[in-house]
């Protein structure tokens, strides 16, 4: 039994469908690498205020300033 020939037009959409599906792998990894450089960025910021906190509280103290942490038991 012979299948029917395909026209030019369903060849193209098979076609269409690989490029359609790289398109979708492209933006995918795309997507993942922006997440991925998203939370470093979010993770140095919060680094960055932890020492620079740090700093800033040794700085206060120097001060002689009151705050609420110091005057707890």
């Amino acid at each position: 039994m012979r299948l029917p020939a395909r026209n030019a037009s369903e060849r193209k959409s098979t076609t269409d469908a690989a490029e359609t599906s790289g398109h979708k792998r492209c933006w995918l990894l795309l997507d993942y690498a922006m997440t991925g450089l998203w939370i470093a960025l979010l993770l140095s910021i919060v680094a960055y205020a932890v020492v620079e906190g740090e700093g800033a509280l040794a700085q206060l103290d120097g001060l002689d300033l009151i705050a609420a942490y110091s005057t707890s038991p």
